[in-house]
C-alpha cells in the first residue's frame, strides 16, 4: 500500500508524522497509567498535589504557553531570526541542528517532535534556571505578533523545529531513537501530575 506523506491539517506535519504522534502519546499515556494506578495506592502527599495543582507557581502554564507557540512557530526560540517563518513551509530547507555549546539548555532535548520537552521539576544548571526565570517572567498575554517577536528574543533555547521529517528511512530511524530516548522518570511525573489534578 502507498502511504501519502504530503502534509495532512496542521501544514506542517506529514500525515505519517501525525500517525506517529497519535502512536506517541497513545504510549506515553500507556506507560503513565502504570505509575497512575500505583499512586491509586500509595498516593502523594497533600503538600505535594497542592504544588502540583499550582500551575501558576510552578511554571506548568508557562511550559504550555510557549510550548503552543512553539507548535505554531517552529524554530521561534532557535536564536535564528527569521528561521520560523521558514521551518515546515512547502519546499523550505530545514535548519541546520545547533552545535551542543550554544544557548540551548537541558531542559529541551532535541528530538525529532518539535514539541518534547522535559516535564522534570529537577533543578539544573545555571543556564536553565534563568531560562526559567525568563520563562517564569514572560507575559503571554497580547498582541500575538508582538508576543512572537518578545518570544524568538527573550525566551532562545536552541530549538529549531522538527529536525527530521518522517519522510524516509533516515527520518524514521531519528523518530525511532527520539522515541526511545522517552525517559521514566518523566513518565512518573507526568502520573502524578494527572493524579493530583484528577483527584
Amino acid at each position: 500500500a502507498v502511504v501519502s506523506t504530503q502534509s495532512g491539517h496542521y501544514g506542517r506535519d506529514s500525515i505519517l508524522e501525525q500517525v506517529a504522534h497519535v502512536y506517541h502519546m497513545a504510549e506515553l499515556w500507556s506507560r503513565a497509567k502504570k505509575h497512575y494506578d500505583a499512586l491509586s495506592l500509595l498516593p502523594p502527599t497533600d503538600e505535594v498535589c497542592e504544588c502540583v495543582r499550582d500551575t501558576q507557581q510552578n511554571g506548568v502554564l508557562q511550559e504550555l504557553n510557549l510550548l503552543a507557540l512553539k507548535i505554531k512557530y517552529p524554530g521561534l526560540t532557535s536564536g535564528q531570526p527569521g528561521i520560523y517563518n521558514q521551518v515546515g513551509a512547502p519546499g523550505a530547507p530545514l535548519p541546520a541542528a545547533p552545535e551542543p555549546a550554544d544557548r540551548r539548555t537541558d531542559i529541551f532535548r532535541p528530538q525529532p517532535q518539535a514539541y518534547e520537552i522535559s516535564y522534570g521539576l529537577k533543578s539544573k544548571r545555571a543556564e536553565t534556571e534563568r531560562f526559567h526565570r525568563a520563562l517564569n517572567d514572560f507575559d503571554f498575554s497580547g498582541d500575538e505578533e508582538e508576543v512572537v517577536a518578545r518570544a524568538s528574543k527573550d525566551l532562545v533555547d536552541g530549538d529549531t523545529g522538527l529536525a527530521e521529517h518522517l519522510d524516509s528511512q533516515e527520518g524514521w530511524e531519528a523518530w525511532k531513537e527520539g522515541f526511545k530516548a522517552m525517559e521514566e522518570q518523566d513518565n512518573y511525573e507526568f502520573a502524578v501530575f494527572m493524579y493530583c489534578m484528577l483527584n
